[in-house]
């Protein structure tokens, strides 16, 4: 069963999207240079663990497990993994077998379960669960890097329930699910997943619920193709009435006919449907942002603001400074992309906002509000990707 405070956190990061914007214009671009069939990927991928918590300078497993190279599937429990020096990996703390800290002199470690799911994090407090094997790396800054070699259907799952939340209905989470395996055909030989929200959020097997294996199980082998091709992937927590092209993250961004902004009404449900506010004392503002406070100079379609003016005479995306609000400040300053912003008499700046995260693509919120309401996930797709085709195996 996942934990309380880790569901919190990933619905936040997710209403959120700590993404940043190189990643989405990958994403963009790459819809023109690859087929419907050139995923990378065919049964098996690579995931690089804890991105969000680099360098790792320790990581604890919980439960049994065996190092299969170099040690040859020697068992071990409930151990702290470290490099305390260039050349080493050191074991200390096992409840078994050992009685004392065991050096293995070698630059990687291959780990395998020993029957059930693989259990390690960073500290106690982050441990995670996850299918597959392990590669770990020992770098050069005394840290560690973690790769889980996990098969594809166990790594979507995985992505599907740790993007959504566990009481959205089944056909909001096939919806998902078809994203998720339609990203995978973005990728090239060579590009690396990570668990991050800057891709996807993976967090292990306890995030896969018997609903979202039935969702993945239903949906698998679909994609979503426009023009031929792979949609651009994006979703967000909520829209707050309304998504937007992903041209709102620059104009300069090439779009595909089926990437487009739409009116929705069923993320009504959502928290972040009704406006939140906050205000920022002046010093800390003109701290984050020396140019002071800004105005929207312009909106896109959907009504967000796509272009802010400062009174130094600079102008700026409204993503990006959402994105550098969020940075600086905390992201629950900003939750939606969909906001206001204004200086009072007393030099303090008050925000608005509605919506959860930058408002493109899935609005996952108002696919489970359609779901509700009785749309199959086919018809979920093509609401928010208008001319979008859904393909079966």
């Amino acid at each position: 069963m996942r934990m309380l405070i880790q569901t919190k956190e990933v619905i936040q990061k997710r209403f959120l999207l700590i993404s940043n914007a190189v990643n989405f214009l990958f994403f963009a671009v790459s819809i023109f240079l690859f087929s419907p069939a050139a995923s990378a990927f065919e049964n098996e991928v690579e995931v690089s663990l804890f991105r969000a918590v680099w360098p790792i300078k320790r990581l604890i497993f919980k439960g049994s497990f065996k190092i299969v190279r170099p040690l040859d599937g020697k068992i071990f429990s409930d151990c702290e993994l470290s490099v305390p020096s260039a050349g080493y990996f050191e074991l200390r703390s096992c409840k078994y077998p050992l009685s004392r800290p065991l050096k293995i002199h070698s630059q990687s470690l291959e780990l395998a379960s020993n029957g059930r799911a693989l259990c390690l994090g960073p500290s106690l407090s982050s441990l995670r669960r996850y299918k597959g094997s392990l590669k770990i790396r020992a770098l050069p800054d005394a840290s560690l890097s973690c790769l889980n070699l996990v098969s594809l259907r166990d790594y979507v799952s995985s992505v599907v329930g740790s993007e959504t939340q566990v009481e959205f209905p089944k056909e909001a989470l096939k919806a998902q699910s078809v994203l998720v395996q339609t990203s995978m055909l973005h990728y090239k030989k060579g590009d690396q997943l990570n668990d991050s929200t800057e891709k996807q959020a993976y967090l292990g097997a306890d995030y896969v619920s018997s609903a979202v294996k039935e969702a993945v199980r239903e949906s698998w082998g679909e994609r979503l193709l426009c023009q031929g091709r792979p949609v651009p992937i994006y979703f967000h927590a909520s829209c707050a009435g309304g998504t937007s092209s992903s041209r709102y993250f620059s104009d300069k961004i090439p779009t595909l006919k089926c990437d487009r902004a739409v009116k929705c009404e069923y993320c009504r449900d959502a928290q972040f449907w009704k406006a939140s506010r906050q205000r920022i004392a002046a010093a800390i503002f003109a701290k984050a942002f020396p140019d002071g406070v800004p105005e929207i100079v312009k909106w896109d379609e959907s009504g967000r603001p796509f272009m802010l003016k400062f009174p130094s005479g600079k102008q700026q995306l409204a993503y990006s400074f959402w994105l550098q609000l969020g940075q600086k400040l905390g992201w629950d300053r900003l939750p939606g992309s969909r906001f206001e912003i204004r200086k009072l008499q007393d030099s303090s700046v008050e925000l608005s906002s509605r919506g959860g995260g930058h408002g493109v693509g899935l609005c996952q919120w108002g696919a489970a509000g359609l779901a509700r309401q009785g749309a199959e996930h086919k018809r979920i797709l093509e609401f928010y990707f208008p001319g979008a085709v859904l393909t079966k195996p």
